[in-house]
Parts: C-alpha cells; structure tokens; sequence
C-alpha cells in the first residue's frame, strides 16, 4: 500500500511503496534526497535548501536511490589535506638532503681520488729510509703517495720538456710513425726519436718502441737520419762512402 511521504527540503508530497520507508529517495520536484518517511510523522530537518521551485502540495511517486548525490558528498578532512602536504615536503626534504650528500661525496671524491697517504708519511732523508719507504708505498699499494712523489720528482722535468717540446720531423715506418723531436732538459738540448702505432681498437696514436736497427733492414737512408739526428740533430745526413 503506498505511503504518503514529503520532501523536508521543497514540502512536496509524494508517494512511495511501503517498503521504501527509511530508505534514501529522490524528490520528483527538486531533485533532493532525504530518507523517506511517514508524513503523518514528524518531518526531518532538511540537510540543505532546495533550488527548484517548491512544488507544495504535489504528489507525486519518487525514486529510490543507494547512495547521495556528490553535490551532498562531504569536503575530504582537513587531516587529509594536512597529511599530504606533509608527504610533499618530506619528499622535498629527502631529495634536497640526498642531494647536498651526493654533493659533499663528489667533493671529498675529487679531493682526494686516490687510496693512500701523503708522501709526507714516509720518510727519504737517507738512502736507508728511502728504500723502506719506497718498499712501503708497494706493500701498501698506496697510489697517492706514488703519484705525488713522481710528480715532485719528474714534475719539473716534464714542464721544462714541454715548453721547449719542438717536433720537426715524422716519417712512417711499417705502419709506424716515426717523431723527430727536440727538447731541452735542465737547459740542455737534447734530440730524439718516438715511435708511435694506431691501436686498431680504440683508433689512439700509441707510443711504440722503433730502433734505426730495426729501420735499418728495409729503409737504410731513414735509419741514417735516425742516428744523424740523435747523435748531432741533422736531419740530412751524408751518404754512407762520402
């Protein structure tokens, strides 16, 4: 038997199935939901104003719904809002925090690129201390120490080699280049022969070692100019019999 139930919102009445008392219906004239109920009982307060006209005193079948529109549904909590943001930035803080770590690794790294000590460690004030030092960096395997007392020892002597480095000769040899070169060391002039062969993998010039004994098998006139050229500097030796 159907029941006469109202719309607390817009006051219209409406008609619904007795089994749908308590259940969430929709208003025919304004669109609201409400719990049906009896409308010779007390009506329930409506949870928001209507913006359809009021259509009083209208009957008319409404429909069941399971669940409220989403105009009705409730803002998300504040504890929400607030718990996002707090992801956000402690995201935010994780990245800057790993970030100025990778900085502070990459500076260290730099600094200091190689295992070991300082050669300042050891001790090369007698030739006995100096061959227990040295004997040390090997058992130690300690790369820095090498590396900063080859480039106290050698450092001054490759400076001086390439600010006078003067290259002024190449010729090839059994797929070989042979440099003629000239350089001074402590002052002193000196001349000499690099050999130098293209490594097929990587495609780089490679030192190589190339002896006019060597040369001297198939090309006798640049094994000459080899010699000429460590021994005096000449490039244009004399003839072998003048």
């Amino acid at each position: 038997m159907p029941i006469l139930t109202e719309c607390p919102a817009c006051r219209a009445k409406a008609s619904i199935p007795e089994g749908a008392l308590g259940r969430s219906v929709r208003c025919p004239g304004c669109n609201y939901v409400f719990l049906a109920q009896d409308a010779a009982l007390p009506p329930t307060p409506p949870l928001a104003i209507a913006t359809a006209p009021a259509l009083a005193g209208r009957s008319a079948p409404v429909e069941p719904v399971e669940e409220a529109p989403s105009r009705l549904a409730p803002s998300p909590p504040r504890r929400s809002v607030a718990l996002t943001i707090a992801v956000i930035a402690g995201l935010g803080m994780s990245s800057l925090a790993l970030l100025l770590s990778g900085v502070a690794l990459g500076v260290v790294f730099f600094r200091n690129p190689l295992p070991g000590s300082s050669v300042k460690k050891y001790d090369f004030s007698t030739p006995k201390a100096a061959l227990t030092s040295q004997l040390q960096m090997e058992q130690n395997k300690d790369l820095r120490a090498s590396l900063e007392m080859s480039t106290l020892v050698e450092g001054p002597k490759i400076e001086e080699k390439l600010k006078t480095l003067d290259v002024r000769k190449e010729a090839e040899w059994s797929g070989k280049m042979v440099l003629f070169v000239a350089y001074e060391e402590k002052g002193v002039k000196k001349y000499d022969t690099i050999g130098f062969e293209k490594d097929a993998k990587t495609g780089f010039w490679m030192r190589r070692y190339v002896s006019a004994y060597d040369v001297r098998k198939d090309n006798p006139r640049l094994a000459d100019t080899m010699e000429s050229w460590r021994a005096r500097g000449e490039l244009n030796p004399p003839e072998r019999g003048k």
